[in-house]
């Protein structure tokens, strides 16, 4: 089954999960775990409640448990992220799986020699969590313990009640619900008055619940699906016809117009700029994506390279919470 809840692996160490990542489109998402998100290269916006944050290279962004966000980009852009369960510190700080962080941009809050060190931080962090030297489970588990300790010191956050929170968590079930079903049946023609009848909503309730979380419409939505699984068919040999039929659009014209409107340019022009070659791994996804996870043999050359410059800020520049 298709999901837009996304479920987390932590391959490594329990409650961390970071990779390195080319990233063109994601449709809106979320997870329990909270999200950083550090731009290495390239220009990128994150949607997420009503709210569009425009990113650029050495831009960072906090994302809340449970927060639908949807990244789009102009062109390719390389992001290093830290997804975290807030379970990690549950022995010692339980009350951090009922706060909400209000400011989602680090260096707003976090400016200067500051934002310097905790981005060196985030390196340092990636870099000993993808080299495994002895012992890299406590350095990774160390780092995320000081990373935070200065984010709940500089960033503006509240914290919710339990009551709070399983409200949120009701209206999380349901976006998920909306979400998978616009995933499994958007190559059809589908009804926002079809799911009003499944959640037993309003057509204007359910409308407005949707653009309140996904910052678009449900059309819009829709479309944004059927044009990013376009794009991904474009890479191979499918007929412009059949990658039609398969995405949901009843006519090539409203292929055209998808491509036209998005890209500047029609499908067919759009795939012969498609590079034949990719510094990077193709993961196959359950989600409508168009990204490209790096090898770890690849993430480790580039973090190690990242790594000389980031060293010496953290020799240098004095920690955040000791100033």
């Amino acid at each position: 089954m298709k999901r837009e809840f996304e479920i987390i692996d932590h391959p490594s160490i329990k409650y961390l999960n970071i990779f390195l990542i080319d990233m063109d489109y994601r449709t809106s998402h979320l997870h329990r775990e909270l999200e950083i998100n550090l731009v290495l290269e390239g220009k990128l916006s994150i949607l997420s409640k009503q709210q569009v944050y425009e990113l650029e290279a050495d831009s960072s962004i906090l994302l809340n448990s449970n927060q639908p966000h949807e990244i789009r980009t102009e062109s390719k852009s390389t992001l290093l992220c830290l997804q975290i369960s807030p379970n990690f510190c549950k022995n010692y700080f339980r009350e951090m799986s009922n706060l909400v962080f209000d400011s989602a941009r680090l260096e707003q809050h976090i400016t200067g020699d500051s934002y310097k060190y905790i981005t060196s931080l985030i390196t340092e962090m990636a870099y000993q969590y993808f080299a495994r030297p002895k012992g890299f489970e406590f350095s990774c588990m160390s780092m995320l313990n000081v990373l935070f300790g200065v984010l709940l010191n500089k960033l503006p956050y509240h914290e919710i009640s339990d009551d709070e929170k399983n409200k949120n968590k009701l209206k999380v079930d349901r976006l998920t619900r909306i979400l998978n079903y616009a995933d499994e049946h958007y190559m059809h023609k589908i009804r926002l008055s079809d799911i009003a009848e499944i959640e037993g909503l309003s057509m204007t309730y359910l409308s407005q619940f949707i653009k309140e979380h996904l910052n678009i419409s449900f059309q819009d939505y829709i479309n944004n699906l059927r044009f990013n699984h376009a794009k991904k068919l474009l890479t191979g040999d499918m007929k412009l016809l059949d990658i039609c039929l398969e995405c949901g659009f009843s006519d090539y014209r409203y292929l055209n117009k998808a491509f036209l409107d998005n890209v500047g340019c029609t499908p067919a022009e759009y795939k012969k700029k498609l590079s034949k070659e990719s510094k990077a791994v193709r993961i196959k996804s359950p989600l409508h994506t168009v990204e490209n996870y790096y090898s770890e043999h690849d993430t480790l050359d580039i973090l190690r390279k990242l790594r000389l410059n980031h060293l010496s800020v953290l020799r240098e520049v004095p920690n955040p919470l000791l100033i």
